[in-house]
């Protein structure tokens, strides 16, 4: 099957390409027509594969799989033998700025899932047996088990049979929480389990403080001046002296780098996602 010459085409009037010899391609042609040359040219690469010297009828819409792979040879696309270590599998986790988890997915926010007669709040029924299963499974110590009317329960023996009492699985709590890898047994972050929680916290510390030694020991206000010098040694300072004239210690500006932002919690900058996971 011939091809036309590229000096044969007309670029200044494409609607004369129609008429050279070959598969056309030229501007405005209908959809039709596109499709046609497309799968002429699907056609003759197909004949050329399977035999250079033949040509051979073979149409490209039902191409078999070992057409398939020696196009792949033939053009240089690598295989996959293995495709579905290229999509998500059940347990999967990925973030998302979805307010909604798509079909196949379920937000991490503690909900829970079972069967059809589990009352589960997230998903119940046969699509979350596999979820159910690898929860189950993978996280022994950080799954709670519920009954169908919300009692929290002992796991069962296996989780089938959990499943088959059409008990509820709490799916783990993400909402407001940082990611962080598991530890497992690295000791960086030691004695945790995989999919709990952990609380905030400060590393421990505590700060210096005293008087000079001329310094009277009502001079001392909100601390207790233990090992201060100047007489002050083992004297609670509280309210004691020139109260009036002192004040208690806070975190303030040092006059370089702003502000300090104070509130409940000891945290990064971040952003709010969402988690989901996939069934």
């Amino acid at each position: 099957m011939s091809f036309a010459p590229v000096t044969a085409w007309d670029p200044t009037n494409p609607a004369n390409n129609a008429n050279q010899p070959g598969i056309p391609m030229y501007e405005g042609m209908s959809p039709a027509q596109l499709n046609d040359s497309i799968r002429t040219i699907m056609t003759a690469v197909a004949q050329e594969i399977q035999n250079p010297t033949v040509a051979a009828e073979h149409d490209a819409s039902n191409l078999s799989g070992t057409d398939v792979t020696a196009w792949q040879t033939k053009l240089g696309v690598p295989s996959v033998p293995n495709i579905t270590s290229l999509l998500f599998q059940t347990g999967d986790v990925k973030t998302t700025l979805a307010r909604t988890a798509p079909t196949g997915w379920l937000l991490l926010n503690g909900n829970s899932i079972g069967d059809a007669s589990s009352g589960a709040g997230a998903y119940a029924g046969t699509g979350a047996m596999n979820l159910f299963t690898f929860l189950w499974t993978n996280l022994p110590e950080a799954t709670v088990i519920q009954d169908s009317s919300g009692n929290v329960v002992a796991r069962g023996a296996t989780a089938s049979a959990d499943w088959a009492a059409h008990r509820r699985l709490l799916l783990p709590n993400a909402q407001g929480q940082i990611l962080r890898v598991w530890d497992n047994g690295s000791g960086v972050d030691p004695g945790r389990t995989l999919g709990s929680l952990q609380p905030d916290q400060m590393q421990g510390f505590r700060v210096l403080s005293g008087v000079g030694a001329n310094n009277a020991a009502g001079s001392i206000y909100g601390v207790v001046a233990t090992d201060c010098p100047g007489g002050a040694t083992g004297y609670s300072a509280q309210n004691a002296g020139a109260a009036a004239n002192q004040s208690y210690g806070k975190i303030t500006t040092d006059g370089t780098n702003g502000t300090p932002r104070v509130g409940l919690e000891t945290r990064s900058k971040n952003i709010a996602v969402n988690v989901m996971i996939c069934m």
